[in-house]
């Protein structure tokens, strides 16, 4: 090897380890990081009936709803369902009440790891004229520590985003 392909080599060399050193640093994180609770979820249902589930003194409990004195009750939608969210596996599972109340739950939106659910965005930018998903509110993520994952979640209908209401972490 020449001296003069020294510089070559290097200018070569220095762009592979700065794309090296950006991959690493944005994957290793996520590989070290990982939310540990799991979570409970309310599905189906109409926007106020997802209200009917709550956590007091770290057990989820059944309220009732008061409507609004304007809103047509002869339609009712069926109850909303209970969901335990496994973070680790990313699935869900369909749970009763009963079961759900056996299990000790907090309502902070923090989980005590420091992560939360929260919903995708209306992202609307020049990129997503090119990707056929623009909005993506209905989705959810576990978010913390830097890092953002989609959740796999089981709802009554995926296109609306109200169906969808957070109970609480299982501790």
């Amino acid at each position: 090897m020449k001296k003069e392909n020294i510089p070559l080599l290097l200018g070569l060399l220095i762009p592979v380890v700065l794309i090296l050193f950006v991959g690493v640093s944005i994957y290793v994180p996520t590989l070290l990081t990982q939310p540990k609770y799991n979570f409970i979820y309310a599905a189906g249902g109409d926007y106020y009936l997802l209200d009917s589930f709550a956590v007091q003194n770290n057990k989820v409990i059944k309220r009732d709803i008061n409507y609004p004195p304007n809103y047509s009750t002869q339609r009712l939608p069926v109850e909303p369902r209970l969901f335990l969210c496994n973070v680790r596996a990313n699935t869900s599972i369909e749970i009763s009440f009963e079961e759900a109340q056996k299990l000790r739950l907090s309502s902070d939106l923090t989980s005590p790891d420091g992560f939360q659910v929260s919903s995708g965005s209306d992202n609307y930018s020049i990129f997503s004229l090119f990707t056929s998903r623009a909005s993506i509110y209905g989705e959810k993520y576990i978010r913390g520590h830097g890092i953002s994952k989609r959740l796999n979640l089981r709802t009554e209908d995926a296109a609306w985003y109200r169906n969808f209401r957070f109970i609480g972490w299982v501790i």
